[in-house]
């Protein structure tokens, strides 16, 4: 017996060995379970925030879609609005331009006329004039002595011309003359 109880308490106390090493395992994976657990919490509860913060950015960003959208329908009626705008700004400052600027090309054409005329009376009457002062006066052609010693129509309008500066009251009874001679 006192061999038995002495296999007993062996045992036991192995048993004891055995629940303790157990129950030491048992606790240490429990305390590593509530340590892994708390990390996982705290994991989950930044996982959370991330969570709502994303869809708080992402109803944001919806909004501010949303207001993009309605600038760019905005934008696009006007846009629609330009072509005709630019036209009618375009065509107001042609008209604008043609009201401050008489048109080049009529006083040019109208310049290259008078040139052209001069040049026919400077060649087929002889006559040549030039500015002196701010006057227009007669100059002595090819044949400006014979006219001046013929006398008549012509000395006449000459004079009256050298006396009045009318150009063209001068340039109308030449024509006139010319046309008359010419017939």
């Amino acid at each position: 017996m006192a061999e038995t109880a002495a296999q007993l308490r062996r045992w036991t106390t192995e048993q004891k060995h055995i629940v303790d090493s157990l129950t030491l395992d048992a606790q240490r994976t429990l305390e590593g379970d509530k340590e892994n657990l708390a990390s996982k919490k705290e994991e989950l509860s930044a996982a959370l925030a991330a969570g709502d913060a994303l869809r708080q950015s992402s109803e944001e960003e919806r909004s501010r879609a949303e207001q993009l959208r309605q600038e760019l329908e905005v934008l696009s009626s006007q846009e629609a609005l330009l072509p005709a705008e630019h036209a009618k700004l375009s065509k107001s400052l042609e008209g604008q331009r043609r009201a401050r600027d008489p048109p080049r090309a009529g006083k040019e054409s109208k310049l290259a006329e008078l040139q052209k005329g001069c040049a026919m009376y400077k060649q087929l009457l002889a006559l040549d004039f030039e500015r002196v002062g701010g006057e227009t006066q007669q100059r002595g052609g090819r044949e400006a002595a014979e006219r001046r010693q013929r006398g008549g129509r012509e000395a006449a309008l000459v004079e009256s011309l050298n006396q009045t500066n009318d150009f063209s009251v001068f340039v109308r009874t030449l024509r006139a003359e010319f046309k008359r001679l010419c017939a």
